[in-house]
């Protein structure tokens, strides 16, 4: 269910820094972060770790099959693009 939201979170929302208008990798990173936080608030109940790092687990994590899910699959999905901005310029760098 939650990866559900998270995929509708992607499909609606309009990215500003790539060409495509996709949300990055970082963007919906954040999105899930804030969606754990305000569950935990409204509900009393916690997500499980295990489930929160399958979701936005970063590459110091080892998730089994679920590592980077959001930079893995929604990248291949074409839901997410990412890409990030360059420190020193206003242009894009696409990283891989």
């Amino acid at each position: 269910m939650v990866k559900g939201f998270i995929r509708w979170y992607a499909d609606s929302t309009i990215g500003r820094l790539s060409n495509s208008g996709k949300p990055t990798v970082r963007t919906t990173k954040a999105c899930a972060e804030r969606f754990f936080g305000g569950f935990k608030e409204a509900t009393k109940t916690e997500v499980p770790e295990m489930d929160r790092k399958e979701i936005y687990a970063t590459s110091f994590d080892t998730v089994d099959d679920g590592v980077q899910w959001i930079k893995n699959t929604l990248t291949k999905d074409g839901q997410v693009v990412n890409e990030k901005k360059n420190r020193n310029s206003t242009s894009k760098e696409t990283t891989f």
